[in-house]
């Protein structure tokens, strides 16, 4: 399963506005993400409830958020979240307990208060996506450890053509091991595949516009009629990779 640390003030924003939220606390109804909160972001949510004009029904939220996420306190983690020196002191304390709790991602809607983190920062609307996508391959993604499980190849037949059908486009998808997998025609247009490995795919027809291919592994993948226009290839590998009919304008370029 999935595990994020979630943003505080995401939950914040389904108190104040339900329907900015609605899809967050769905997923998190449902247990389809195991999220982290720290016990400062979870005891603001409660304060926050006690004042809202129906406290009974907030309150009757925030406990149903406490059965379902995974609290981290902070109280060992004071050093480390200054160390940080992001200049949120709430954003710190959730980067410090990613680290502690050995998540590498953070789902939030401000990721400018991240800015400097050396962590994967999520916006939330990428959380369908991916969610659709676990379902679309039939496995995890792990952001524990940034990349997908590695496919068998029964299992990669069954979800090569479930791929295509999803919508992955502008969606994070770096270290993906999606190797030998016919994605003919598949829209990623926008996605960040960097350090991804694509060899031996069939990407024939895909639409790669503006995408992250930055250290990506091409070697021998079929790229023939694909659009990589605006494309970052920079530090990819294509060696034997068929760019007959792609379309290479303005690529970012030096790749192997």
């Amino acid at each position: 399963m999935m595990q994020l640390v979630v943003d505080a003030d995401l939950l914040f924003e389904y108190l104040m506005y339900r329907q900015e939220a609605e899809n967050l606390v769905d997923i998190i109804e449902k247990q389809q993400i195991q999220f982290i909160i720290t016990d400062i972001g979870l005891n603001k949510i409660g304060l926050l409830a006690k004042n809202m004009p129906c406290p009974d029904v907030a309150e009757e939220f925030v406990s149903a958020i406490q059965a379902k996420i995974s609290v981290c306190p902070i109280s060992d983690l004071m050093e480390q979240a200054n160390s940080l020196n992001l200049k949120d002191p709430e954003s710190a304390f959730e980067v410090a307990c990613a680290i502690f709790m050995g998540v590498s991602a953070i789902i939030t809607r401000n990721p400018q208060n991240f800015d400097g983190a050396d962590l994967l920062i999520r916006p939330v609307e990428d959380l369908e996506k991916l969610l659709e996508l676990e379902k679309k391959l039939e496995k995890p993604y792990l952001p524990r450890l940034a990349v997908f499980q590695p496919l068998t190849q029964e299992v990669a037949n069954l979800s090569a053509g479930k791929l295509r059908e999803a919508e992955l486009y502008g969606t994070d998808l770096h270290g993906v091991d999606v190797h030998g997998m016919d994605l003919s025609g598949v829209n990623l247009s926008g996605a960040n595949l960097y350090g991804a490995d694509l060899s031996g795919a069939d990407l024939s027809g895909a639409n790669l516009r503006d995408a992250d291919l930055s250290g990506a592994d091409l070697s021998g993948a079929n790229l023939s009629d694909a659009d990589l226009s605006g494309a970052d290839l920079r530090g990819a590998n294509l060696s034997g990779a068929d760019l007959s009919g792609a379309n290479l304008n303005m690529t970012h370029r030096s790749y192997a």
